[in-house]
């Protein structure tokens, strides 16, 4: 151990001891706000839909007759879908990562959409699979958090709006928990209300 760590180290302990004998409470810091800016790498309010192809071919399954305007491309390998919601030559509206179930598929080298496990994240590093818990360690408290369901899936969505990071900022997003696994099973970012 180097001398200065040493010479840490005993002053913690130190610290920690003399509050442990006066009484005094050592308590965690609640989380600071944290505001969001992009989702699978793409901002909604300012990123194309042209960016979204070049970052991830073609959608697998591009706007239909009935819903022109979204986007979607699937990673059944890894069971998650990418959903783009955005007008030809606008900017992209919301940006959606779920899961996204189908039966046997061929998880070749090839099979993959790049970039899709690792990047399908928040700018933050909040993706499907990670701990609600760290939700709230990432963004702090939600505005508002409510009970639903899907299907028999009981579900815990947190809202938050960053409108109070500045007019740069005009993000909305909405992260969905499965309350019986305590795991993200769902991120929706929107550049405005939902």
């Amino acid at each position: 151990m180097k001398p200065g760590w040493k010479g840490f180290s005993q002053l913690t302990r130190a610290a920690l001891v003399g509050a442990l004998a006066s009484g005094t409470a050592i308590t965690a810091k609640p989380p600071a706000r944290a505001n969001e800016l992009t989702l699978a790498g793409l901002r909604p309010g300012r990123d194309s839909l042209q960016v979204a192809k070049s970052r991830y071919r073609d959608p697998a399954v591009p706007g239909t007759k009935d819903d022109p305007s979204h986007f979607m491309w699937v990673d059944s390998c890894n069971k998650r879908a990418l959903t783009v919601e955005a007008a030809m030559n606008e900017p992209v509206k919301s940006v959606q990562v779920s899961p996204f179930a189908i039966g046997v598929v061929d998880c070749g080298a090839s099979a993959y959409i790049p970039r899709a496990k690792d990047h399908w994240r928040t700018g933050r590093g909040l993706g499907l699979g990670d701990s609600c818990s760290r939700v709230v360690e990432i963004y702090g408290k939600p505005e508002s958090e409510s009970p639903s369901v899907k299907g028999n899936e009981q579900l815990e969505l947190f809202f938050y709006s960053f409108d109070w990071a500045g007019a740069d900022v005009p993000q909305v997003m909405e992260v969905t928990c499965s309350r019986e696994t305590d795991r993200v099973v769902e991120i929706l970012l929107a550049a405005s209300s939902l």
